[in-house]
C-alpha cells in the first residue's frame, strides 16, 4: 500500500457521501428533554461544589507537576544512584 493511501477517505464516508446532502432530523428540545431521565435534571449544590473543588484541585496538581518538570531528571538520577549503590547488606 503506498503511503499516500493513508489520506484517502474510508468506505463508510464514501457511502455516506453518495447519499446526498445532509438533512438534519426534526427534533425539538422538548423531545430531547423527555428522552433524558428526570433525575438527571435535579439540582444539587453539594454535588456541584464537589465538582468545582475537584476541578480546581486537579488543575492545581497538573500545574504543580508541570512546574517541576525541569527538576524531574535530577530526581530520577538521584533515585537511580541511591538504588544502584545499595548493596543489600545494610551499607550504602
Amino acid at each position: 500500500m503506498p503511503w499516500y493511501q493513508v489520506f484517502q477517505d474510508g468506505p463508510e464516508y464514501e457511502a455516506r457521501r453518495k447519499q446526498g446532502t445532509f438533512v438534519p432530523p426534526n427534533v425539538t428540545l422538548k423531545t430531547v428533554r423527555d428522552a433524558v431521565p428526570a433525575h438527571l435534571f435535579e439540582r444539587s449544590t453539594p454535588k456541584s461544589l464537589f465538582y468545582i473543588i475537584r476541578h480546581i484541585l486537579v488543575t492545581y496538581a497538573i500545574y504543580y507537576c508541570g512546574s517541576k518538570i525541569d527538576i524531574l531528571p535530577n530526581i530520577v538520577l538521584l533515585l537511580v544512584l541511591r538504588c544502584g549503590s545499595y548493596t543489600g547488606d545494610g551499607k550504602v
